[in-house]
C-alpha cells in the first residue's frame, strides 16, 4: 500500500465512476483543499485507492480483489480505529468490507445510510423564495470568523478561514445583527458545489433554510456550477427541502 503524494486527482481519475463520482468532498481531499492521505496499490498498474481525510472521512475506489492491498488496509483500519480509538466515516462501504470488519470483536460498526440527489434546473425558479424582514450578507472577511465560531463543521470542511475565503462562498442571514442561519459551499470541486446549511433552532419553520439554500443555488447558477445535495436518510426536513428546491432523489448509499 503506497502513499500518493502529488497529482492525486489526475492519477485517481480512472477509478472514478457513476457510483463514487458524486462525492465533491472526496475530490476536495484529492485536490488538497481538504487535508488527507491517499493510498494506492501501485504506481504502474493502479486498480484501487484508499482516501482518508484528517478527520476520518474514508473512501475506497476501485477493485476489492487485491488481497495484498486489502490486508494492508485491514491493518491500517485496525490501527486507526481500535488502537488509536479514532472513528472512520466510510462513505459507500460495500457489503464484503462490512462483513470483513465485523469479524473484529472490538470494532463497532454503525449504519447511517444517506441519500444522493441531483439538481433539476427545470424544477427550480430563480428568486422564487424571499425573506425581506431579515438582512442577507455574503460571507466575507469581516464575518467569516462568526460563521466558524457558530458552526464547527465548516472547519472540518475547509480547515481555516483563509482556505474558505480562497475557494468557498456562502451567505448569512441576520436578525438585529445576530446570525439566524447560514449556508455555504462545503466543497467546490470539478464544477460541483456541496451545500451545507444551518438554521438557529428558534428560527426554524420560518422559511430561513429554504431562502438561504436558494441564495446559494442562485450563486451556483450564476457561477455556472452544479449544486449538490446529500443528506442522511433519517433527515426528513433536509429531504423535503431538497425536493422543494428542485432536487430529485437518485439513490441511497451506505455510510
Amino acid at each position: 500500500m503506497l502513499e500518493l503524494k502529488n497529482g492525486k486527482i489526475d492519477f485517481i481519475k480512472p477509478l472514478l465512476n457513476v457510483d463514487n463520482n458524486h462525492f465533491p468532498l472526496l475530490k476536495s481531499i484529492l485536490s488538497g483543499k481538504k487535508k488527507g492521505r491517499v493510498y494506492v496499490n501501485s504506481l504502474e498498474k493502479l486498480s484501487v485507492a484508499a482516501i482518508i481525510s484528517e478527520d476520518g472521512w474514508f473512501y475506497l475506489l476501485g477493485t476489492e480483489n487485491d488481497e495484498h492491498f486489502n490486508n494492508n488496509l485491514d491493518n491500517f483500519i485496525v490501527q486507526k480505529t481500535i488502537k488509536q480509538k479514532k472513528p472512520l466515516l466510510w462513505f459507500g462501504i460495500s457489503q464484503s468490507w462490512k462483513k470483513r470488519l465485523e469479524t473484529y470483536e472490538l470494532l463497532r460498526i454503525g449504519e447511517f445510510p444517506r441519500v444522493q440527489y441531483e439538481f433539476n434546473y427545470d424544477k427550480y425558479i430563480i428568486n422564487s423564495f424571499a425573506i425581506p424582514t431579515y438582512l442577507l450578507e455574503s460571507i466575507n472577511k469581516e464575518n467569516v470568523n462568526k460563521v466558524f465560531e457558530s458552526d464547527e463543521e465548516i472547519e472540518g470542511f475547509w480547515g481555516t478561514e483563509e482556505n474558505f475565503m480562497k475557494y468557498g462562498f456562502g451567505f448569512i442571514l441576520l436578525d438585529k445583527g445576530n446570525i439566524v442561519g447560514h449556508v455555504y459551499s462545503a466543497s467546490v470541486e470539478d464544477g460541483e458545489v456541496e451545500i451545507d446549511i444551518q438554521t438557529d433552532k428558534s428560527y426554524r419553520g420560518k422559511g430561513v433554510a429554504t431562502y438561504l439554500a436558494s441564495c446559494l443555488i442562485n450563486e451556483c447558477i450564476k457561477r455556472d456550477l452544479i449544486p449538490k445535495w446529500d443528506c442522511a436518510v433519517s433527515n426528513e426536513p433536509s429531504k423535503k427541502l431538497a425536493i422543494k428546491l428542485g432536487f430529485q432523489q437518485i439513490k441511497e448509499y451506505p455510510l
